[in-house]
């Protein structure tokens, strides 16, 4: 007997062809829908045991035209299918051939059929125009008007709620600046009060003991004794006559306060002499002698305490009279 093996080979081919177009499937509910309407597309693939399947990763889009509404992934046929679904549509007016879709089990890749799908227009036929009743008078209606709806928190906050933000800030700022210019006017703190001071005097003379209680003099620091001494002197006028003392020389100094009234001549020159003889040991190195460098702190504290500024407080008391 003549084997021929030929036709051994092309048995096999042909038999392994209809195992591997019969393993996986590609079925439609429908070949035909109308625009908009959803069909089922379901990938079937046959389940063998320690092989895996793996579907293609489909995203929104099947193919060109066609939108993957959802899909589902099952066995059916008692265990022994795997079947993929997925919900399409199309709303186009259009024949789609929709191609093989590869599945991978194992090591083998497997396709599925090619499909057709037509998607048209809604065309009525002649059932249906018979079922419409043209003796009925068909009414033309005007467009109903936009219902206003009452508006929601967040949506009046979308709409105004950068213009009611930059409202406030430009009232804030206005506020702020004409604060800022009542207290100013006022010569009040813009922000905090500020703590009590001691009057000019008190701090002077407290300045004057603390320069008494150095000895600079005594310890050959004659010109640290004058600059602080008149130091002290200027800032005490500055504060008590509000005359910028620290910014004059002691001339300037001596001709503002001839003009105030209750400064008598015979302060006013020793005052005189005892800021001449500090500008003499500040700017000519003049030494004086021990008795002028006592003057010149009791010419400083006689000024502090004849000119300084007493605030008289009435108390009032209640007084009983026996009758």
């Amino acid at each position: 007997m003549k084997i021929n093996f030929k036709n051994i080979l092309a048995t096999t081919l042909l038999l392994t062809a209809f195992v591997q177009i019969f393993a996986q499937k590609a079925v439609l509910d429908t070949n035909s829908v109308l625009i908009g309407d959803q069909v089922a597309l379901k990938l079937q693939v046959d389940i063998k045991k320690g092989l895996d399947i793996r579907f293609p990763l489909f995203d929104k889009m099947l193919i060109e035209g066609i939108e993957i509404v959802s899909q589902t992934l099952d066995t059916v046929n008692q265990g022994k299918t795997l079947e993929k679904i997925l919900y399409i549509t199309s709303f186009d007016d259009s024949l789609f051939s929709i191609p093989p879709i590869p599945i991978v089990r194992g090591l083998d890749t497997l396709k599925t059929n090619p499909l057709k799908l037509k998607v048209s227009y809604f065309k009525p036929d002649s059932a249906f125009l018979a079922a419409i009743d043209t003796n009925q008078t068909i009414r033309i209606r005007d467009i109903k008007p936009i219902m206003e709806t009452p508006w929601t928190l967040k949506e009046f906050w979308q709409r105004f709620g950068n213009i009611i933000l930059i409202v406030l800030f430009s009232a804030l700022i206005v506020a702020a600046v004409i604060y800022y210019i009542i207290r100013r006017r006022k010569n009040k703190p813009i922000f905090f009060a500020p703590k009590p001071q001691l009057p000019p005097h008190l701090i002077a003379l407290e300045s004057l003991n603390k320069l008494k209680d150095e000895k600079l003099w005594q310890k050959g620091k004659i010109k640290e004794y004058y600059t602080e001494l008149t130091e002290i002197v200027r800032v005490y006028i500055e504060n008590r006559y509000s005359i910028p003392a620290m910014e004059y020389t002691s001339y300037q100094i001596l001709d503002a306060l001839a003009e105030i009234k209750d400064l008598s001549n015979e302060n006013s020159l020793h005052l005189g002499k005892m800021l001449s003889t500090a500008d003499l040991v500040k700017f000519a190195k003049l030494t004086p002698l021990e008795h002028e460098n006592n003057d010149a702190l009791k010419t400083a504290f006689d000024f502090v305490d004849i000119t300084k500024q007493i605030v008289v407080e009435t108390v009032e008391q209640e007084s009983k009279i026996d009758s």
